[in-house]
């Protein structure tokens, strides 16, 4: 077994010729992977990823099914080409466990959300192991439609949903965190996404609250102290926080953040230039300004 969790045959299916597979190998293999195998990597999926009766769905979890994310060189390389394949395995997921609902004992479902680097996964301090909480859905709620659309289907399946909001109040600290999780894990993210995401993550639970008003709980955390536990806050307090920031002075923090790193030599010329690299094609967002597409399961990089 791999670092990666992945067994030797299926490490063999990513490479050719005996080197890593490519971006765009990767992406190639993963596509045909899922088009002949989807079924059995939700049934995987699901296996591997609920523990005490609560199911996490995240896009990072479902990359780590996918061939071409076996060694450390390929998750660096391959991490952005995975990402289409690694939103439709967790969409996949996602649907199945709205289609098998809810029980009597665990009916609430937890939309995980904040910037890459905010400190997400350490706000969850039960897991949801000792409550009922079915599902946590860990991803990118930048945008209004796909984030109220996906709020909508879990109500309509019987779902109770709440949401919890991660922070942090400097974007140069969500840089470095991700940078270090990059450095030990290979997943890294571009600043381009960070600072977007980071601005505007906070404006769209903004509109979803006041779209589902108390149909939808929600709880804030500040998670702005590296080595403290995330502390209660309020979603006017993020707003206002992360308000200081633009996305033009998030990425200009961030890219002085990351230059320092590499000119001092704690980051390689290769992670510098993964975190540093040009946008996807703009779209637009609900709260307006360009952006790259993203939704709950779809993140340009990395949920966390």
């Amino acid at each position: 077994m791999s670092e990666s969790g992945k067994t030797a045959d299926e490490g063999a299916f990513v490479r050719r010729g005996g080197g890593p597979a490519g971006p765009v190998e990767a992406a190639k293999q993963a596509d045909a992977y899922l088009r002949e195998h989807l079924n059995e990597a939700v049934e995987k999926y699901l296996k591997e990823n609920t523990s005490g009766g609560t199911l996490a769905v995240s896009s990072d979890a479902a990359r780590e099914l996918l061939p071409g994310y076996a060694t450390p060189a390929e998750r660096t390389a391959n991490n952005f080409a995975l990402g289409p394949a690694s939103s439709r395995l967790a969409d996949a997921v996602w649907q199945r466990a709205m289609q098998d609902g809810p029980t009597a004992e665990r009916y609430i479902i937890t939309f995980l959300t904040g910037s890459p680097g905010s400190g997400k996964t350490s706000s969850l301090l039960d897991g949801g192991q000792h409550t009922p909480v079915a599902l946590i859905s860990e991803g990118m709620m930048d945008h209004f439609g796909k984030s109220a659309a996906r709020i909508q289907q879990a109500i309509d399946a019987g779902f109770v949903p709440t949401l919890r909001l991660v922070y942090a109040i400097d974007p140069r600290t969500t840089l470095r965190r991700a940078v270090s999780r990059a450095m030990k894990y290979g997943r890294p993210v571009a600043i381009s996404q960070m600072s977007r995401l980071y601005v505007e993550i906070p404006k769209t639970v903004v509109l979803l609250t006041q779209h589902f008003g108390d149909k939808l709980g929600v709880r804030v955390f500040d998670n702005s102290a590296d080595g403290r536990a995330p502390k209660d806050s309020t979603l006017e307090t993020a707003v206002r926080a992360t308000g200081e920031y633009t996305e033009a002075t998030a990425k200009e923090a961030m890219l002085h953040e990351l230059e320092g790193l590499r000119n001092t030599g704690k980051i390689s010329t290769e992670l510098y230039r993964q975190f540093n690299r040009k946008p996807s094609p703009p779209d637009t967002p609900a709260s307006g300004g360009p952006r790259s597409p993203t939704g709950p399961f779809d993140h340009g990089g990395t949920d966390r």
